[in-house]
């Protein structure tokens, strides 16, 4: 029973160490957003069950507009050192999916959101979701940019 209440923690530290490896960082973002200490690159991976993931990347792409003002990706390194990147892990048996949020200067985790969405509930519900993170996000990114600047 104990080991059920560590697997996801387990899960969270596996995305993270994933996601800030060197190999990750060197790839191209899909998009970048304007942080007050610069630009953010932000990759997705993965989608919910009922999206595809071009699908997916557009959601992300929007929300994250709607609460920090986005720019085009840079098509040559080097690429932004702070990284989002957004991941969607399936939790079963519950039918249900964890929207997960890991953001790294470098390769150095320094804030992690999620939500946890049911698959079956409406396709607003993943929006929700989405913007309710996009809005942490940029509240993070502001309070940290912030500490940095001063």
């Amino acid at each position: 029973m104990r080991l059920l209440s560590v697997l996801p923690l387990l899960s969270s530290i596996t995305l993270a160490a994933c996601a800030g490896s060197p190999a990750t960082l060197a790839m191209q973002p899909d998009f970048e957003v304007s942080t007050a200490a610069g630009p953010a690159g932000v990759s997705v991976r993965g989608a919910p069950p009922d999206m595809t993931t071009p699908e997916f990347e557009h959601l992300v792409e929007v929300a994250m507009s709607s609460a920090m003002p986005t720019i085009p990706a840079t098509a040559v390194q080097p690429f932004p050192d702070r990284r989002i990147v957004w991941h969607v892990d399936a939790m079963p048996p519950h039918g249900t999916s964890r929207l997960a949020v890991n953001i790294f200067n470098g390769s150095v985790p320094f804030s992690y959101h999620q939500e946890v969405i049911d698959d079956s509930a409406p396709r607003s519900m993943t929006v929700y979701a989405v913007r309710a993170l996009s809005g942490r996000i940029a509240v993070t990114l502001d309070g940290r940019d912030q500490e940095a600047a001063s």
